[in-house]
């Protein structure tokens, strides 16, 4: 630039200096905005990532009103882009602590897939042992060393008192009960869980498939999208459900009448013993045809 020129520009700054300092703020205002929304979304990718990969969270989350037993499970694992299948107890009850109360969800820990993110102390490992989410302990004003009660009148806990050793965030719930209303966990050992209520069944199987990371799920080959079309034969085929339905019918009808004749003698209704889910599935012995719809697949990640 000539030295006439430069004087020229410096002459015509000096001349509106408020016009030229409005634009250069203005052009850091844009660059700032810009900045801070490009690098904050990078941030919380990054963070949601790190928190996916660390919990080995869950690629596909498996639910049947006929529940899941580990044949099934073992079953799931051996489909080629399945990496692992993991069974889950889960019930929604109440947890009281002195004169708090708040409806929860209790799940069973796992071992292998959406594992807990620990706040403070640790996980439970034993049975009279448990781990509060941080919104459940925040309601009810428990911390590590309380005990808390659980409220099960259909038993499906083989313990009613917890010691509560952790404070935790299940990968199941990221955002808070207010921008995603339901049930927070309390995480017990599998070990507590009375699997005869149960009838020794999951109530949902957690997949994991082969190549899928961080919040897409699908590496560059798409080998996660290949693996849930292998899994979707096995998971919807009337085959499948027929042998599950028919497999467990024999157990389900001997299970069924001891307990209605124990209602009936005590006085109380069927559905004061019998948990909903295995009502449902009793009734669905009777009906010949399979319902597909019976299963549900939720999905964790992007796999369409």
């Amino acid at each position: 630039m000539k030295k006439t020129q430069l004087k020229d520009l410096l002459r015509n700054i000096k001349g509106q200096l408020i016009s030229w300092l409005s634009i250069v703020v203005v052009a850091m205002m844009a660059i700032t905005a810009f900045l801070g929304v490009r690098f904050s979304s990078k941030s919380l990718y990054d963070d949601a990532n790190r928190i996916y990969e660390n919990s080995n969270y869950r690629d596909i989350e498996l639910f049947s009103t006929v529940l899941f037993d580990e044949n099934d499970a073992e079953q799931i694992r051996k489909v080629e882009s399945v990496e692992d299948a993991e069974g889950v107890y889960s019930v929604g009850l109440s947890v009281n602590f002195k004169n708090e109360s708040k409806g929860v969800d209790v799940v069973s820990l796992t071992e292998r897939i959406n594992v807990p993110e620990v706040f403070s102390g640790r996980l439970p490992q034993d049975r009279n042992e448990c781990a509060l989410e941080e919104e459940v302990a925040s309601a009810i004003g428990a911390g590590i060393g309380d005990i808390v009660t659980i409220e099960d009148p259909n038993d499906y806990l083989l313990n009613k008192s917890f010691t509560v050793v952790g404070i935790v965030c299940h990968p199941d719930n990221l955002a808070s009960e207010g921008q995603v209303p339901g049930n927070r966990y309390v995480v017990v050992t599998k070990d507590v869980i009375n699997k005869e209520t149960f009838l020794d069944c999951y109530t949902k199987i957690e997949v994991l498939l082969k190549d899928a990371y961080g919040i897409i799920g699908l590496n560059s080959k798409g080998s996660a999208n290949k693996g849930f079309l292998k899994l979707s034969p096995i998971l919807f085929s009337p085959q499948m459900r027929l042998m599950i339905d028919l497999r467990r019918k024999h157990a389900q009808n001997e299970d069924l009448s001891a307990k209605r004749s124990a209602a009936c003698n005590s006085g109380s209704t069927v559905s004061d013993v019998v948990p909903s889910r295995l009502l449902q599935r009793q009734s669905a012995e009777h009906t010949p045809d399979v319902d597909l719809h019976r299963s549900t697949v939720r999905y964790s990640k992007d796999v369409s």
